[in-house]
């Protein structure tokens, strides 16, 4: 009797089994369908940040040089042709990371206190004492006034770019 047992319960595991390898397809399926949509979104959330640090690392070498420059003025009190142009060589690319509203502070406003503040020494440099010379120290000092304003605010406007949180 005992015997007779036997083939019926190995027929119920056959059946059994048969019946769960579609399933157990299906779920190793969905398994690995989920782990490649994971995978895929961590290397979305990796390029995303490479981006980020990218840029930062482009927008705070714009940022340094702006600084440096200015810092360099103050430091020696005037401009020379050289600090100009390694002041345009440095901010050459801004107009592809920043809004238009800071590259044209950096191209247009600080340049033209740089060009001003230039100028201003040029004339003084052969000025003889007399009104046209009192006019153009009183122009460079209101230049160099001017940049010392920028350069207080160039860590407010530059900061929603150098954020990495952003």
């Amino acid at each position: 009797m005992d015997y007779c047992g036997w083939p019926m319960v190995l027929k119920l595991t056959q059946q059994t089994s048969e019946s769960l390898v579609p399933l157990a397809t299906a779920g190793m399926t969905s398994i690995v369908a989920a782990t490649g949509i994971y995978i895929a979104y961590r290397q979305w959330d990796t390029n995303r940040k490479k981006l980020k640090l990218d840029l930062f690392d482009r927008r705070i070498a714009v940022y340094d040089a702006t600084k440096s420059a200015l810092g360099e003025i103050f430091a020696t009190g005037g401009t020379s042709q050289d600090l100009e142009m390694r002041y345009l060589a440095g901010i050459a690319a801004a107009q592809w990371l920043f809004d238009q509203a800071l590259t044209s502070f950096l191209k247009e406003d600080i340049w033209a206190e740089l060009v001003e503040l230039s100028r201003t020494e040029g004339v003084l440099h052969g000025a003889p004492p007399g009104e046209e010379r009192t006019k153009e120290i009183q122009k460079n000092r209101e230049a160099k006034h001017r940049l010392i304003g920028y350069f207080n605010s160039l860590d407010d406007r530059f900061a929603k770019y150098l954020r990495l949180d952003h």
